[in-house]
């Protein structure tokens, strides 16, 4: 009796400890979406000063480190508690290595040191969980930029063995940093122990880095080594299993990119609606606002559309329920299925299989890049489908 009542008591902590995270996850991703968006559409501005670049730039690189320390602390709990899913997507390798090491690059800029990337013949197009490989390599080039204070930072990816099916991408991080010192090496990667403590406590940092990436690594049935020596630098090889997939055309970059369609989104914040018109207005053909779930079902039932976006945490009536109601409506009427992309600042893994299972066409999680927005779109409407 007493050791049921002290797992029940558990179980209520754990699902308590995860909705507090969730909570918070979902209370700093949705600024952060505003403060990083709006940082990106400034920078586009071609009549940026230097100056100015630079302040964009350390502001950028702040909001980013600020994810950082977020997704880390999640992931950590997430890992404690076994709730860490594979996800499979698509992605393309360059585009994804541009997108991870621009605000590592812009950080070595800034203080006059170099940060080089060398990509040898290796598949571009692959299948694989882009999100865990993100907070991976990024930990391991959080790190390497972070303890160099001169010389430079560099990432050589190349292809490894080919098995099953399945090609290795070896992702090497070299830098010409303080080195770590041979009494550290047994324990940098376990969290919370004295060598991550001294660090973080002299560096900054959560101290979860490492930890987090071999963790994650042997999820992804990969390998995770290092070699290094005090004041001699670091080199991290990271190894990851994907699956390869035929090559997609090119993308227009998204300043050159028209959008044929029209589009619904659903979004209770204000200043998500401003940043959203200013992302999509010059792409597509008509963008039109809801504030809410039950604004977006009715204004959906009398005017066809292309695509819709929907935020999920809304009043009166949230994306779950607009989407059900949605797609009763398409049912009834008999109107084509329309895709509905979720619009979302829950990150937490539960959060995005409930998302799932609801049947959103794809999701989205805050915050969204501009690139990534326009590119999810046009995944879903290059035809237009007729009214």
């Amino acid at each position: 009796m007493e050791r049921t009542r002290a797992q029940k008591s558990a179980e209520e902590a754990n699902r308590a400890k995860t909705q507090f995270l969730a909570n918070i996850s979902h209370e700093i991703r949705t600024p952060m979406n505003v403060i990083l968006g709006t940082n990106e559409l400034l920078r586009e501005q071609p009549d940026l000063k230097e100056d100015q670049r630079q302040l964009l730039g350390a502001m950028h690189q702040a909001g980013v480190s600020l994810l950082q320390i977020l997704d880390d602390v999640l992931q950590t709990s997430r890992l404690e508690l076994g709730q860490v899913n594979v996800n499979q997507q698509d992605f393309l390798l360059r585009e994804w290595l541009d997108h991870l090491c621009a605000p590592f690059a812009l950080r070595m800029k800034s203080v006059g040191l170099s940060f080089q990337t060398q990509i040898d013949d290796v598949p571009d197009r692959l299948i694989g969980d882009a999100t865990s490989a993100s907070q991976i390599l990024g930990n391991l080039l959080s790190n390497a930029v972070k303890f160099t204070s001169q010389g430079s930072v560099q990432l050589i990816v190349s292809k490894a063995e080919e098995r099953d099916g399945k090609v290795g991408i070896r992702f090497s991080v070299i830098d010409t940093g303080i080195g770590i010192p041979e009494e550290d090496h047994a324990y940098i990667f376990s969290p919370f122990s004295p060598a991550s403590s001294r660090t973080a406590a002299r560096y900054g940092g959560t101290g979860l880095g490492l930890s987090i990436a071999r963790s994650l690594t042997k999820l992804l049935g990969g390998t995770l080594t290092f070699e290094s020596r005090i004041g001699s630098g670091s080199q991290f090889t990271l190894t990851l299993p994907f699956r390869t997939v035929q090559e997609k055309p090119v993308t227009a970059p998204a300043a050159e990119r028209f959008i044929n369609a029209r589009i619904l989104l659903a979004e209770d914040q204000p200043e998500n609606r401003f940043l959203f018109d200013r992302y999509l207005r010059k792409h597509v053909r008509e963008l039109i606002f809801a504030e809410d779930g039950e604004q977006a079902v009715t204004t959906y039932s009398s005017t066809a559309f292309d695509l819709i976006l929907m935020d999920i945490r809304m009043p009166v009536m949230d994306g779950y329920e607009a989407y059900v109601r949605i797609r009763e409506f398409e049912s009834a009427s008999g109107r084509h299925h329309t895709p509905v992309l979720a619009l979302t600042a829950h990150a937490m893994d539960a959060d995005q299989d409930r998302l799932r299972q609801t049947g959103f066409d794809e999701i989205l999680t805050k915050p969204v890049r501009k690139t990534d927005l326009l590119d999810a779109i046009q995944r879903h409407v290059d035809v237009v489908r007729p009214f």
